[in-house]
């Protein structure tokens, strides 16, 4: 037999991210450990993301000469990395968002008050390390995530889905590719995934299955591409 999932408590998502359907309430107010630990991970890379910004170390040497150390800090960590965290800034704001919105009448204004801190913080850290990752966060969250917001989770994934593509293959990744991973975390977050992962195992080996060989095709075409303008 095939197994059910369990039947949803009194407090059922929206089936869209439209705020005409349905108060954002949710059924499980629980922390996500596989969230928790994939977010634990991405702060762990991104320690080694800022090592080139601090030491230096840059994968091309000279003409027609690479680092190899920079080379493998580009390709495998930094590439890597910064999106697996801007993917999940979206899955937790949302998240943020459905919790918000039982504890308050207006939760993306309490979201949006939020990206404003985290962009003083991140003026005030662009003084000490010009080139950091809060203040792009916290604007494209604000102009971005607030407005995915209202939308219905089907357009928002598909923005997202398109915005990734074209990030990585018309601007090269970088801030551009953020917007894209942003609105995907979001659009995760509507269709409950990441409360059902432990149901998921199968369709998560399959994700799997075609993600790495993309992944592993997706890192020698940008190495030759790259390297070789």
């Amino acid at each position: 037999m095939t197994p059910q999932l369990p039947p949803p408590g009194p407090n059922v998502r929206p089936e869209s991210l439209a705020p005409t359907a349905a108060p954002w309430l949710s059924s499980n107010q629980r922390r996500i450990p596989d969230i928790d630990a994939l977010r634990g991970f991405a702060l762990c890379g991104i320690l080694f993301v800022n090592i080139p910004q601090i030491t230096g170390i840059n994968a091309a040497l000279a003409v027609d000469e690479l680092d190899p150390v920079g080379v493998i800090l580009d390709h495998l960590v930094h590439d890597r990395f910064h999106p697996i965290f801007a993917y999940l800034f979206g899955v937790s704001f949302g998240l943020l968002l459905h919790s918000a919105a039982r504890r308050t009448e207006c939760p993306r204004l309490a979201l949006t008050v939020r990206l404003l801190g985290l962009g003083a913080i991140g003026i005030a850290h662009h003084q000490l390390q010009p080139g950091e990752a809060l203040l792009p966060y916290a604007l494209i969250g604000t102009f971005v995530l607030v407005p995915a917001s209202f939308l219905p989770r089907l357009l928002v994934l598909a923005a997202g889905a398109l915005g990734t593509v074209a990030g990585v293959t018309i601007a090269g990744g970088g801030i551009p590719l953020i917007p894209g991973l942003f609105l995907l975390g979001i659009a995760t977050t509507a269709y409950d995934i990441p409360e059902t992962l432990e149901w998921r195992g199968r369709q998560l080996a399959v994700l799997f299955t075609v993600i790495v060989p993309a992944a592993a095709c997706a890192t020698i075409w940008s190495m030759r591409v790259g390297y070789n303008n």
